[in-house]
């Protein structure tokens, strides 16, 4: 008989504060028996089956790692979990890493284990017989964090139960066989999911299936189980207001067309008419009035061409969060307000411009009841159910911190959320500079963030290409970009930074191939303790950058930047205000588009594309080819340049005249310093001006209007003369 193995990984999450803690009473390291025990004997198809894995006696055991195998034409595995007190913890299940093997991590706090409950695996049947499920492969964890079975449990190796299943007609003790279709009137019941966006398991939901006389399956589940929001202190509730769902059946087809979903009067949702062999996925909307409706949700309902039945649903997820941008706290007590941006369809369905969007009241929707303005909670949060198909921008204010304005945000049917940081104005002025650009890297990291990070960004320092796109990465994931050298000196001092001021848990990117960051360096990572290690990197620049791209994930509708891919003065003029914004970068030759960065800004359908340079580094061939692709009218397409390089990151500094105090300046005769400084450019809300030896009149000019509070010069005097230091000094002290 076919086998299928399902891992469970034990893994008592405080097992290290109990090693640490020498007033903790441990318990007697007797040695146990580890069992499987059934939650009864006889079933009916479609019943769920519950498996406990039990410790038979007292024992000292941090961890229990074990095989569970069975039929998996007779039983399908529905979710495993952890009893704690009151409560359940509930498991992810991953996907089959190969076939038959299922992986479960869960978690308890449970120290001494005593003939209670280890783990619970529930199964539903499939078909009419005997199932057998076995324990085998026990190992336990001991206090140490060793696998070490030996003076923790007997030398059992298999335990055994039998569940005895009968047709769905029959009753549970035993009887008569007969039909294998049930009637309506006896529903099974499955345990659906409940997704947060990651696809990570949040919680089970019961859902009961009818199949009716014409064999299509009837699915009901309790709404205030299958649609739930998450609260911005991380917790998880029912809408308040459930009058206010609606359900709408997405991308008709033959298979769904008679679908029909009800909310019914007890809170239940019915789906009716769901055929054998077909999915269903339903936008879950909510109703805003005036007939306007925003999709906070989603369900997908599969019925395989046997009948059996799954349901996810997805957590729903609209707080943003707004973070200091040195330390990554969260900032209560900001002003938010929420306007209309200046965009062709705002104009066109009659929303004015730069007014603040009068919201519906939403009682019930932390933190603010959808007020706007509004004031961000104790967790930073804040929070808009806003009008589908619009355009719109927010501005944050505090004492303490420079105003904050957002980039255009585009909501077409579904909820959007915005996670910003704000910055605390720089005075004066500050040079970052080291011995050289890796030296200069770090100091400019440091003085990003002044506290721990999770993530950090690592470019070559030999060449540009393959980091041209990383700022708009890095700003996402509070990451400072690190540049990598060739001697083993160079490698050491990124490793040391990052032992020092990371995460060992957090992800380290690395932009480009082998030939960029070789494979040693990376094995140089793994060994000092970082093992989430993500590679971005493509055959060339342009792919390289759409790898970039794809791990933004941006919004549908987010304006782009293209940039010429075979030098770096332009992408770098834009990389802070960029990552700023998050308009991802994306790199294009001097006379067309790769079939690849097509495909991507199709993907996108941004509402506005920026070129940055002249006709001699991408000419008006691009322009038509962005036209064609977009169907944008030609106020959509931007082109930002300027007579040389200098001047085009002025020209980019004046369009996007982003709101921070600060102005950053840095040679635009190499890259290094520029791009490592992207990132601190972005966390200041301020542009990157490129200078030559000297600051021409314009750049000048521009600097004395904005009227800065604060200069920052990337790299040493060999790069960025004392002369410009000066001219800067003075500038800021008028």
């Amino acid at each position: 008989m076919l086998k299928k193995l399902t891992i469970l990984l034990l893994a008592m999450i405080l097992a290290f504060s109990f090693v640490l803690s020498p007033d903790h009473a441990y318990a007697a390291a007797n040695k146990t028996n580890i069992i499987l025990t059934c939650d009864k004997q006889q079933y009916n198809t479609g019943d769920i089956v519950k498996v406990a894995v039990k410790s038979q006696s007292e024992a000292k055991i941090f961890g229990i790692q074990f095989n569970i195998n069975y039929d998996p034409s007779a039983l399908q595995v529905k979710s495993g979990m952890i009893p704690q007190g009151d409560y359940t913890i509930w498991v992810e299940q991953t996907k089959e890493t190969e076939p038959g093997i299922r992986k479960y991590a869960m978690t308890t706090t449970i120290e001494s284990l005593s003939t209670i409950n280890i783990g619970e695996i529930s199964f539903q049947t499939l078909k009419t017989g005997t199932a057998e499920i076995s324990l085998s492969n026990i190992k336990a964890i001991d206090d140490s964090g060793s696998l070490d079975d030996s003076n923790i449990i007997n030398n059992n190796t298999t335990y055994k139960v039998s569940a005895n299943v009968n047709s769905s007609s029959s009753n549970h003790d035993g009887g008569s066989g007969g039909s294998s279709t049930p009637t309506p009137d006896t529903p099974t019941t499955v345990i659906g999911e409940v997704l947060d966006k990651t696809g990570q398991l949040v919680k089970g939901v019961e859902a009961k299936v009818t199949v009716e006389a014409n064999g299509t399956s009837t699915v009901a589940v309790k709404s205030d189980e299958a649609i739930l929001m998450k609260q911005p202190d991380g917790t998880r509730a029912p809408l308040s207001d459930i009058t206010k769902l609606g359900f709408l059946v997405e991308g008709n087809t033959e298979s769904n067309t008679n679908v029909v979903i009800t909310l019914l009067a007890d809170g239940n949702i019915q789906v009716k008419n769901l055929a054998n062999g077909t999915e269903t996925k339903i936008a879950v909307t909510f109703d805003l009035g005036n007939g306007q409706k925003i999709t906070i949700g989603t369900m997908d309902i599969k019925v395989r061409s046997n009948g059996q039945v799954s349901l996810t649903s997805t957590l729903i997820d609209p707080y943003g969060i707004i973070t200091d941008s040195a330390t990554g706290k969260v900032i209560m007590g900001a002003d938010v307000t929420l306007y209309y941006a200046n965009t062709e369809r705002n104009k066109a369905a009659g929303k004015t411009q730069d007014t603040v969007v009068a919201l519906p009241i939403i009682e019930g929707f932390k933190p603010n009841d959808n007020k706007n303005p509004q004031i961000s909670d104790l967790s930073g949060a804040y929070g808009f159910m806003v009008f589908p198909t619009s355009d719109y921008y927010i501005v944050a204010t505090k004492e303490g911190y420079d105003q904050f304005r957002s980039p255009t945000i585009p909501v077409e049917q579904d909820i959007v959320k915005l996670d910003f940081k704000m910055n605390r104005p720089k005075i004066g002025l500050t040079r970052l500079a080291g011995l050289n650009k890796v030296d200069t890297a770090l100091e400019i990291a440091k003085a990003s963030y002044t506290g721990p990070v999770s993530n950090v960004i690592l470019a070559t320092a030999e060449n540009f290409p393959d980091a041209l796109a990383g700022s708009v990465l890095a700003h996402k994931h509070n990451a400072p970009i690190l540049l990598v050298g060739s001697t083993e000196e160079d490698q050491t001092k990124v490793i040391s930074y990052m032992k020092d001021s990371m995460d060992a848990n957090g992800t380290v990117y690395i932009l480009g191939g082998t030939g960029a960051i070789s494979a040693a360096m990376e094995g140089k990572i793994a060994a000092s303790g970082f093992s989430n290690i993500k590679r971005l990197g493509g055959v060339d620049q342009y792919e390289t950058a759409l790898k970039i791209a794809d791990a933004v994930d941006v919004l549908t509708g987010t304006p782009i930047v293209l940039a010429y891919g075979e030098n770096y003065p332009d992408a770098l003029s834009i990389s802070s205000t960029a990552a700023a914004m998050q308009y991802p970068i994306l790199l294009v030759q001097k006379d067309g588009i790769s079939e690849l960065v097509k495909k991507k800004i199709s993907e996108i359908e941004p509402i506005r594309v920026y070129i940055i340079g002249g006709q001699a580094v991408i000419n008006s061939a691009v322009e038509d080819e962005v036209s064609k692709l977009t169907a944008l009218d030609k106020g959509a397409i931007v082109r930002l340049s300027g007579v040389d390089r200098f001047e085009t990151s002025l020209a980019v500094a004046k369009y996007f005249n982003l709101s921070g105090q600060n102005v950053c300046v840095a040679t635009g005769n190499n890259y290094p310093d520029a791009l490592a400084g992207s990132v601190y450019g972005a966390n200041s809300n301020a542009p990157i001006i490129l200078a030559d030896v000297n600051l021409s009149g314009s750049i000048i000019d521009y600097l004395k209007t904005r009227k800065s509070t604060g200069a920052s010069i990337f790299g040493g005097e060999a790069v960025i003369s004392k002369a410009i230091e000066r001219e800067l000094s003075q500038m800021l002290a008028e």
